[in-house]
């Protein structure tokens, strides 16, 4: 199954599809550089990583942004920043991806280290529908176990108003993403 442990031959197709890939940018896609989110307060980043989606939206693209925080007590994790890491989003036959590659990885997960915080969430905005495809699965930003990956359908477009048809999952294993369960929750201030 190309060396990616518990995850299925069919599922991980995205995965082989996006390494042999030759990466095609389009239009301010494909960034370099970083664009942190410098706020720490959840309703500027929750703000901040909507109109980052909406943003790459408008061209018709996905884009990741990554939501670093702490442990606090024994149950709750605070999310305390925003980060849009340098990725690359692609058009393929079976649709839209974005791609962070290795040293966006490295640097975004140095940068947490540095401000005390580790990668909790992944948030990414489809064209229509809020789910989480075969893509999302095996190829997440967010890899500890418990991670929130947060879906924005319509690109993002209609920011919080229409919260209620986002789709929230959270990491149970490797490339095993399940919708958050009714007792956990996501507060949004």
């Amino acid at each position: 199954n190309g060396g990616y442990a518990g995850m299925s031959p069919r599922r991980c197709r995205a995965r082989r599809v996006a390494e042999r890939l030759e990466p095609r940018t389009t239009g301010p896609r494909g960034a370099t550089t970083w664009e942190p989110c410098r706020n720490t307060r959840q309703d500027q980043n929750i703000d901040w990583t909507l109109a980052t989606l909406a943003r790459a939206g408008h061209s018709n693209d996905e884009a990741f942004v990554a939501w670093g925080g702490v442990v606090e007590g024994e149950d709750r994790f605070v999310f305390r920043s925003a980060h849009h890491p340098a990725q690359r989003a692609l058009r393929t036959a079976d649709g839209l991806m974005v791609v962070v590659n290795g040293d966006s990885l490295f640097e975004l997960n140095k940068l947490l280290f540095e401000r005390g915080e580790m990668l909790g969430a992944q948030v990414h905005a489809h064209p229509t529908d809020a789910y989480h495809s075969d893509t999302d699965d095996c190829l997440p930003v967010a890899t500890l176990l418990g991670a929130i990956s947060l879906v924005v359908h319509d690109f993002a477009r209609y920011g919080r108003s229409q919260s209620d048809q986002w789709a929230w999952y959270r990491l149970a294993g490797p490339a095993r993403w399940e919708p958050l369960e009714a007792s956990a929750r996501v507060k949004i201030t």
